[in-house]
Order: C-alpha cells, then sequence, then structure tokens
C-alpha cells in the first residue's frame, strides 16, 4: 500500500510507469526507422513499412502507447487529488490505494505488449546482446516481476475490498 502523503511528487510506481512508456516510445521510434530496411519476407527490394503485417503490428503498439501514456496522464492529475485529500484528514483507504496500483500495473502491462509486439515483429537478431529492443525488452521484463506489479493480487484485493471482505495479502 502506498502511505499517504508522499514527500515526493510521484510514486516509485508511477515513475516504473513513466520508464515503462518512455523505453516503448523510444523503442517503437527506432522500429519505425528500422521499417524502411528490406522486410523478411517477400521480396529483398520490399521497404518493411510497405508490408501491412508491419503496419499494423506498429498501428497496435502506437495505439497501446498512447492509451498507456494517457493513463499516466490521468494518474499525474489525480495524484495530487489523493495527497490533498490525506492532508485534509482523510487519506485514500486501502481500495482507493489498490485502484490506484491496479492502474500503474495496467500502464506497465500495455507497455510489455507493445513492447513484445515489437520483440516479435522485428526477428531475432534484437535478442543479440547490445541490441537496444533487446535490453528494453529485458528491462520490462525485469520490471514486471516486482512484487508490487504483480497484477492478480492487487485485482483480487479491489475485488475483496469493495465487498466489504478484508484484503487477502497486504499488497
Amino acid at each position: 500500500m502506498i502511505p499517504w502523503p508522499q514527500p515526493q511528487p510521484l510514486s516509485l510506481d508511477s515513475v516504473r510507469a513513466q520508464t515503462s512508456i518512455h523505453d516503448a516510445c523510444i523503442r517503437l521510434g527506432r522500429r519505425a526507422q528500422n521499417l524502411g530496411k528490406p522486410a523478411g519476407i517477400g521480396s529483398p527490394f520490399l521497404p518493411a513499412f510497405e508490408a501491412a503485417h508491419y503496419q499494423h503490428h506498429f498501428g497496435q503498439a502506437q495505439g497501446l502507447i498512447d492509451t498507456a501514456e494517457a493513463a499516466l496522464l490521468h494518474l499525474g492529475g489525480e495524484y495530487p487529488k489523493l495527497g490533498e485529500r490525506a492532508l485534509a484528514g482523510t487519506p485514500p483507504g486501502p481500495e482507493d490505494q489498490r485502484r490506484y496500483q491496479a492502474v500503474v500495473q495496467n500502464i506497465l502491462e500495455l507497455c510489455w505488449q507493445a513492447m513484445d509486439l515489437m520483440f516479435r515483429t522485428s526477428g531475432a537478431s534484437v535478442a543479440r546482446r547490445g541490441s537496444l529492443l533487446g535490453r528494453a525488452y529485458r528491462n520490462l521484463a525485469v520490471i514486471r516481476t516486482h512484487i508490487t506489479m504483480q497484477g492478480h493480487v492487487t485485482a483480487l484485493n479491489v475485488g475483496r475490498l469493495h465487498f466489504g471482505l478484508a484484503p487477502s495479502s497486504a499488497l
């Protein structure tokens, strides 16, 4: 649970979400630059950006990142309100805190889906040592293992708290 009020302007989880979005956006931009190279399937002279499946994957990844960014911006507006409530003597309850956390987890999941799509679309060469896309993919994979990013636990507790039951764990 997030202790309220926070002395810093952003929670650690919000920073993780921002970092995930930032990584995904950078990698999508780099992926777009590489789409001018010949695609592995079809004519060796066809730039990848002319292939429909690359266009679809790029558009899908862009939509996922845009959605994650919109959710993060929404959280940025909600966070000060929650802090003001806490300073006024009515801090967010356990359900509110977990709902906030669930949005952060969903932002990370959207970024992961975008990164996974870019990684799969890029081919095996992105898994080699030194690949920026491979590094970003591994970074997101590691962030997803953090205990506070386990959405199934948070979702269970949001539901339990909503129905007046005790949470199943401290997260």
